[in-house]
């Protein structure tokens, strides 16, 4: 286990708030500190920053309508794992040629995406517009450690990534209500 975890709020997560938020939990009162720091501009103390840091406060708003919404997590994501349910029912006849998500036995998931891999990804997106299924492409770009931004944050060891470019992901919607 990690020392500390992050939760997106992003508005498309299954508990979104209405703009951006997020939060992090941890039990270590150190890294807490350094967390609420960098949260606040770098200062533990007002006027007094220590660090480099950053407006990321939770507003009240964005915390009322999570207070709120996380009364219909559960139920929200049990229809999320009925539209995951459904797809593995109906994708079930083309077998191979579809990879679905991995749920282990000992997990329960709660299905944010619902992200298939398919070789040709255009087809299938046709296919199900015909039938009135939104899709969306998941991850557009290949390779992202070799785009420009990322050349001062990656390593040269990091090997190349052939078999992750031919790869072709499709979001299929999953979402509750």
């Amino acid at each position: 286990m990690g020392r500390a975890a992050a939760f997106s709020f992003y508005p498309g997560k299954n508990l979104g708030a209405c703009g951006e938020a997020g939060a992090v939990t941890t039990n270590d009162a150190k890294l807490a500190k350094k967390i609420r720091m960098l949260r606040d501009h770098g200062q533990a103390q007002k006027y007094y920053h220590d660090i480099e840091g950053y407006n990321g406060r939770l507003d009240g708003i964005q915390a009322g309508i999570l207070k709120v919404k996380l009364r219909h997590l559960a139920s929200w994501n049990e229809q999320r794992r009925e539209s995951a349910s459904r797809y593995r029912e109906r994708t079930a006849p083309i077998g191979e040629r579809i990879r679905l998500p991995h749920e282990p036995p000992w997990s329960k998931a709660v299905y944010h995406l619902f992200v298939v891999r398919v070789d040709n990804r255009e087809q299938l997106q046709r296919q199900l517009a015909d039938a009135d299924i939104g899709t969306g492409i998941h991850y557009p770009v290949r390779c992202t450690y070799k785009r420009p931004t990322a050349t001062s944050v990656t390593s040269t060891a990091i090997s190349p990534c052939p078999r992750k470019q031919r790869v072709r992901y499709c979001r299929c919607p999953c979402t509750q209500g």
